[in-house]
C-alpha cells in the first residue's frame, strides 16, 4: 500500500539542511510517488521547534490520507491560523520556498 507522506522542515535548519528535502522530492519522483508526498517549509528558525506548525502538518496529513489527494499549502497555513487562537504560537509557513539541490550544499558521493 502506498502511503502519503508531509514533511516540515525549518529553512534555516542548522543540523539538517533544508536541501535534503529535494533529495527526498527526488527520491519520490525517480519511484513515481511524488503524488504522495506534501513537503511544507517554515521560517520557523532552528531544528525540531515546531509549534502550531506541526498540528497544521499532522491535520494535512490526515486530510491527505483521508481524500488520498494533498490539501494545497493556503489551506495548511489557514488551519494553523484558525488553530493559533486555541494553542497560540506562530505560524510561519512559507508557501512559496523551493530548497535548492542538496548537491549545491554537500558533495554527494
Amino acid at each position: 500500500m502506498r502511503v502519503p507522506v508531509v514533511t516540515l522542515h525549518a529553512i534555516d535548519d542548522p543540523r539538517a539542511y533544508v536541501e535534503n528535502e529535494s533529495a527526498y522530492r527526488a527520491t519520490f519522483q525517480k519511484a513515481g510517488t511524488l503524488n504522495l508526498l506534501l513537503q511544507l517549509y517554515t521560517n520557523q528558525g532552528g531544528h525540531c521547534s515546531f509549534g502550531t506548525e506541526s498540528v497544521a502538518a499532522f491535520d494535512a496529513l490526515m486530510r491527505f490520507i483521508e481524500t488520498r489527494s494533498p490539501p494545497p499549502i493556503e489551506t495548511v497555513v489557514s488551519d494553523c491560523e484558525a488553530r493559533r487562537g486555541v494553542i497560540g504560537g506562530a505560524c510561519r509557513f512559507n508557501a512559496s520556498y523551493q530548497p535548492a539541490t542538496l548537491a549545491t550544499r554537500v558533495y554527494l558521493r
